[in-house]
């Protein structure tokens, strides 16, 4: 999707939910570039190797990880998703617009 309508679309989705899920996140950037999200809640989830570096790498460029988002390892194949959420302070009761991130650019 082209990046300004990504933009729309998240001003759009975020003027309508309560709070964000973004699987497998990877290094994805959008809840830190897009303005109309930053005052929502959000938990990223990915493999546990997968949030470290972005812990790591973030903390480093932005010097803090905002207070509003959550980098939350999973396993996918052995973890249920609404159960690693709902240990980590996500309110099923919310409106949520959930975001999965597309894999790697190579394909794999």
């Amino acid at each position: 999707m082209p990046e300004a309508l990504h933009r729309r679309a998240a001003v759009e989705s975020a003027a309508r939910v309560d709070q964000i899920v973004n699987l497998g996140a990877g290094l994805d950037t959008r809840l830190y570039r897009l303005n109309a999200v930053h005052s929502l809640p959000a938990w990223e989830l990915d493999q546990a190797a997968n949030i470290r570096q972005k812990r790591r790498r973030f903390s480093r460029a932005l010097h803090r990880i905002p207070p509003t988002i959550r980098l939350v390892p999973i396993d996918f194949d052995h973890e249920p998703v609404a159960q690693v959420l709902a240990g980590n302070g996500y309110d099923a009761g919310k409106r949520t617009w959930p975001t999965v991130t597309s894999g790697r650019p190579d394909g794999r």
